[in-house]
């Protein structure tokens, strides 16, 4: 499910590596005799299972006609969004068999005539759907009527919350500022099962936010029938009445790649919420200045292996920990947030990635997204061009606080953060990590002002104070969207810091540097033609400790192309080139990096897309040129109801990322997973990844021993989920990493102690219980088995084990 059609939304630059090459060396498809038979199988079975026709029939509307009922039917055209004034109810819908009571319908306005954003832009949706809107002094309520002409075929599972995305749904879009620029978003699919986010026009789509809303769906002779009732206090709105909200509708039929709005959305238009309807009359809602408090408790019994002691030995630990967040609404827009050592809510188990050979392993470690509530909260007022504050870089805060809000066309943040780990110092032999003793002190403010239509100037400032070293830097910006289609977006930034490092004799030197910076992207959008460019330019002395920047001392300037074809035609959706160019120099003149990529992308019936893509890079790492020319590929079908998978891989050469031992070699990378429901209660999810790296130079010499691989990794992840119902579900995952390397740099050690050969079983086994976000109750148990050494008498070892239970509870 997206919210964008196609439409890419700005997100924060993180300067990287990947960037071009020499002027002048010629550019060359790498594809060699022994890629293409693979390439072509790939394409030859996606089109296959692609080649049946979808379903896309142009059924009439049916509908119930309700005596005394507002009905808003507008003509399907680009003049503009459509509007509708809400009306009072008595209270929240009564559901009666497959309908609602009458006289509940009598009162409230209803909707209908959607129409397709995808497949087919313009277009009635082919099936009908009317829904039924009013609310009173507490709730938001809305009935949908799903009509379809195929009841059996909808797509409808129970599932854990937000992981609705393979089924169908339906939900509203509230930008209850009115502004453009940020809206709730409330789904639930044919069975209750509820999802919600938070999206922004400058920062795309935040599926971590949760909130609490009454949801109730169930499957009928017509198709299905769902209702909502989203409290006025889960939303923040300007204290001003009558109120004015944009406003949209959405459905999505999976089967026929089919998502409709009530507010007809068009990719010729850049933005997503500038095209949202509006409500209109809401007036004499409740707002009580009030509080939530979520605290939870958590207690775990481990046994962890010490593989430093000789012999090996267990240790049994117990911890107990516990924590509170507070929240505070001063205003139906200004909201305080407190929180002691506030909980991760996270005991889902990560992706697996290979995490061998990466050479900004430090960045890409910790790129994960936030789970934590207290830092969810509005935290898109914190954004800027430049990620300059990522709050996961806040590692364990012990306490923190907060203020969010909007008052007229300003928005406001300020956040303060005690960070009991700040940094994670390696042990001498490289295999432990050890904390620090001292907290870090962080404090960020954001101050911005809407203009216009969707544009804004904003301005951030940024202190974190670590003993004797600082990092304190500003930045302003401004953000313009004009003629529909166009972007243009800008930033300068300043730093000053106190750097901590060793010297050869073990002495600890303070060393000052300062830096400044700037970056400007512009951005085109439209239905066919889609573009961008951009420059970066850093200073060496920049310097963003809270910040997702990678590197600094570069200056970067590329873009990029797509063009999109969209043909009558019921097997092939859109399809169109992808063009890729940039190049990197540091200060000193030297060219770093040059990234020249061509690919195809294609989009079928069926939930089906697939795409190739050819690169020529070069890049510079230990002060020798390197050029690669990787080929790309992927194919991902949803077409059936019980089954869904993907392929995707690379082939080419990379480099060694080891300062003492670097070479190009030849790399594959390849992934494979598969989703199988046999029913909706039980989902079983497989992941394959592979990857090698082997010293091309070295394995032409027949004088050298046989192993001479760079890496050779698989990982082997399967998740088993059985849900109960809404709230309750069972979850078992198992894993198996297995590694073999050779003077190659391990993104986290931590993860796994690595020797010349490692393979590690991992399992984990939880018990959730979630009531509504905050109210929760988790039991689990976690279990690991390894082999250090790899040595083929010995079978898998006992490793660390432990058993945990977790409970939160949200008062409101």
């Amino acid at each position: 499910m997206y919210l964008n059609l196609n439409k890419t939304p700005k997100k924060n630059v993180a300067i990287t590596h990947g960037v071009p090459r020499s002027a002048g060396h010629r550019f060359r498809l790498p594809f060699t005799a022994s890629r293409i038979p693979a390439l072509l199988c790939t394409l030859a079975f996606t089109l296959l299972i692609s080649s049946t026709p979808n379903v896309c029939g142009d059924d009439s509307p049916r509908t119930k006609q309700q005596s005394g009922t507002q009905t808003i039917k507008v003509p399907i055209n680009k003049e503009g969004p459509r509007s509708f004034a809400i009306r009072r109810v008595d209270g929240p819908p009564i559901v009666e068999m497959e309908f609602v009571g009458s006289k509940w319908l009598d009162q409230a306005t209803r909707l209908e005539g959607f129409t397709q954003a995808t497949p087919k832009e313009g277009t009635p949706a082919s099936e009908n759907t009317v829904v039924y809107v009013g609310y009173d002094k507490d709730n938001l309520y809305l009935v949908f009527y799903s009509y379809d002409s195929e009841p059996s075929q909808i797509r409808a599972n129970y599932s854990k919350r937000d992981d609705i995305a393979a089924d169908d749904y339906v939900g509203v879009i509230l930008d209850t500022f009115n502004d453009g620029r940020r809206a709730y978003k409330f789904l639930t699919n044919p069975l209750g099962v509820q999802a919600d986010s938070l999206f922004a026009e400058e920062g795309g789509e935040d599926t971590q936010f949760d909130s609490v809303f009454q949801s109730q769906a169930k499957l009928t002779t017509f198709g299905y029938l769902a209702t909502m009732a989203i409290p006025f206090r889960s939303l923040r709105y300007a204290k001003s009445f009558p109120q004015t909200w944009g406003f949209n509708l959405v459905r999505s039929i999976k089967r026929k790649n089919e998502e409709v709005f009530w507010s007809p959305v068009y990719r010729d238009r850049r933005g997503f919420l500038n095209q949202a309807g509006k409500l209109t009359d809401l007036a004499e809602i409740s707002w009580r200045r009030g509080y939530e408090l979520i605290p939870y408790v958590l207690g775990a019994k481990t046994i962890l292996l010490d593989q430093d002691s000789a012999p090996a030995k267990f240790m049994r630990r117990s911890q107990a920990a516990a924590g509170l967040d507070v929240k505070y609404g001063f205003t139906s827009s200004l909201t305080a947030d407190v929180t002691i050592n506030p909980d991760f809510n996270d005991l889902e188990a990560d992706q697996p990635r290979i995490r061998v050979n990466r050479r900004f392993a430090e960045s890409n470690q910790t790129f994960v997204p936030e789970k934590r509530p207290f830092f969810l909260e509005r935290a898109d007022i914190f954004g800027t061009p430049l990620n300059l504050f990522f709050t996961r870089k806040i590692i364990d805060p012990k306490y923190g606080a907060k203020i969010t809000g909007k008052a007229g066309r300003y928005n406001l943040g300020y956040l303060s953060a005690s960070d009991a780990a700040p940094e994670l110092e390696f042990s001498d032999d490289a295999s432990l990590f050890r904390r620090r003793k001292k907290p870090a002190n962080a404090n960020v403010f954001r101050l911005s002002r809407d203009l216009l239509e969707q544009s804004s100037l904003g301005l951030i400032a940024i202190d974190r104070r670590f003993g004797r070293e600082f990092n304190r830097l500003y930045g302003v910006d401004a953000e313009f969207r004009f003629w529909e289609k166009y972007e243009l977006s800008m930033q300068y930034v300043r730093s000053w810091a106190r750097n901590r490092e060793e010297s050869d004799d073990d002495e600890v030197l303070l060393e000052r540097s300062r830096g400044s910076g700037y970056m400007i992207t512009a951005a085109r959008s439209s239905r066919h033609l889609s573009m961008d460019l951009y420059h970066v330019n850093l200073a060496p002395g920049f310097r963003s400790d809270l910040g997702f920047i990678e590197r600094s001392d570069v200056k970067q300037f590329g873009g990029s192309l797509r063009y999109d074809l969209w043909p009558e035609n019921r097997a092939l959706i859109n399809w169109g080139p992808r063009l890729v160019y940039g190049r990197n120099y540091d200060h000193k003149g030297n060219l770093n990096d040059v990234d020249v990529e061509i690919g195809l992308a294609f989009e079928l019936a069926g939930n089906t897309s697939m795409g190739v893509k050819a690169a020529n890079l070069m890049e510079r790492y230990v002060s020798k040129k390197y050029r690669k020319h990787p080929v790309t590929f992927y194919a991902t079908t949803e077409r059936a109801r019980k089954i869904s998978g993907g392929v995707s891989g690379t082939f080419g050469r990379e480099i060694n990322y080891n300062e003492n031992d670097p070479f190009l070699g030849r790399a594959r990378e390849l992934s494979f997973d598969m989703s199988l429901r046999p029913n909706e209660h039980f989902k079983l999810e497989n992941i394959y990844l592979t990857g090698h790296l082997i010293n091309r130079e070295l394995l032409l010499s027949r004088r050298l021993p046989p192993l001479r691989r760079g890496f050779d990794t698989h990982i082997f992840q399967t998740r088993l989920n059985y849900q109960f119902n809404r709230e309750f579900s069972l979850r078992l995952i198992p894993e198996y990493n297995f590694l073999k390397t050779r003077n190659m740099m391990v993104e986290d050690p931590r993860l796994m102690r690595v020797t010349e050969r490692t393979r590690q079983l991992r399992g984990s086994f939880v018990l959730s219980y979630v009531v509504r976000p905050g109210t929760v109750l988790y039991a689990g148990y976690n279990s690991v088995l390894q082999d250090l050494t790899f040595r083929s008498a010995r079978r898998l070892r006992s490793g660390d084990r432990g058993f945990f239970i977790k409970m939160s509870y949200l008062f409101r």
